[in-house]
């Protein structure tokens, strides 16, 4: 199969095994979907500046993404001979919001909460384990490797990427709203001279 075809199935493929939380998935198939995931995301976020109705596609997309993302996730992490319960534990910052708890154990979740993130961020970059209790081991060709590696930085490009570009948008936006707001100002500091000496000869008359 074409390798830039495998990556298009491995994206299709992580919404198929959207209720997968049992199995693996090497880097090859979890970059797949996070670097196309990511291209999509940004190119109907760019469709919203063009039609607005583009940004209700973009929060349907967000929502059918939430499963197989967590699904692709547990499965990588799976892969490299871990449990899933580590993408439980990513959200134990959320009991800190339960009304009446005490500070220190809110403090509590949150640390741990804290540590599980970056414990999975490490883990999605691992090479794959040998065969565990979550399944055999799905062995990236040498090309896949290469390309699992290039995905990687696709990924991490991509968000700093349309940060920045959505910054320089901001500044260009604010720039433009300024110049208006400056034009107005001085359209009406010209006009207001006018009106005052057009009023002069009618008291004057009077």
């Amino acid at each position: 199969m074409d390798i830039f075809l495998k990556i298009w199935y491995n994206y299709l493929d992580a919404f198929v095994k959207f209720n997968d939380f049992k199995g693996r998935s090497n880097k090859y198939e979890f970059w797949s979907f996070i670097a196309v995931d990511g291209l999509v995301k940004i190119a109907v976020s760019l469709l919203t500046l063009v039609a607005m109705p583009f940004f209700y596609v973009y929060m349907l997309y967000a929502l059918l993404c939430i499963i197989p993302t967590f699904a692709v996730i547990t499965r990588r992490v799976h892969d490299v001979g871990r449990s899933g319960w580590w993408i439980v534990a990513m959200f134990a910052g959320l009991l800190a919001i339960i009304p009446f708890l005490p500070g220190v154990v809110a403090g509590l979740f949150g640390i741990v909460s804290i540590i599980a993130v970056l414990y999975v961020f490490v883990l999605v970059f691992c090479p794959s384990d040998k065969d565990n209790k979550y399944g055999p081991v799905s062995v990236c060709t040498k090309d896949e490797a290469l390309f699992a590696n290039l995905l990687i930085l696709v990924s991490l490009a991509l968000p700093i990427t349309f940060a920045t570009y959505a910054m320089q948008n901001n500044q260009f936006s604010a720039e433009i709203l300024r110049n208006r707001i400056d034009l107005s100002d001085t359209i009406a500091s010209q006009s207001s001279p006018l009106a005052t000496s057009a009023t002069v000869p009618q008291n004057s008359a009077q």
